[in-house]
């Protein structure tokens, strides 16, 4: 059956998308308090799945309410890593602060290790962000970007 949303996801444009802390209750989860950015149902099984969407995908302020709430700085990053974001955004201010980018990093090794988050899915973010930039770079930044930085 056509779709609207598909068909405009494969345009070339659409590298990138944001998915926003709207709750629906096909992701929600079996709370039904899962917002989407943190929803392997929507980001990996409708953008990803059934709507065939391969760009990057980037989540909403990770610091608005609507998830901090709920959630605390290591939950909101691994889940958010682990539903299919490729980029996590943090501007809003409130959790910054010394060390907060060492202790992103941390809750995403850990996740890695633990098995929470599968290394496939962080090579998978690299490759597609990678693949982003080259296509925004000269031909000397391209040549730099095709080197392999993950083993």
């Amino acid at each position: 059956q056509p779709s609207p949303y598909r068909d405009r996801l494969r345009l070339p444009v659409h590298d990138k998308v944001m998915v926003g802390h709207l709750y629906h209750p096909r992701f929600a989860g079996v709370s039904g308090r899962i917002p989407a950015s943190l929803s392997r149902q929507a980001i990996l099984g409708e953008l990803r799945g059934r709507l065939g969407y391969r760009g990057i995908v980037i989540t909403d302020d990770l610091e608005m309410a609507a998830v901090t709430r709920r959630f605390s700085l290591k939950e909101r990053v691994i889940r958010s890593v682990a539903a299919g974001n490729d980029i996590l955004m943090f501007s809003d201010g409130t959790t910054r602060g010394p060390g907060v980018v060492d202790a992103i990093h941390r809750h995403i090794r850990e996740a890695v290790l633990s098995g929470r988050i599968k290394l496939s899915r962080i090579r998978a973010a690299y490759a597609r962000i990678i693949a982003a930039k080259s296509r925004l770079a000269s031909p000397t930044q391209q040549a730099v970007a095709k080197k392999p930085a993950l083993r």
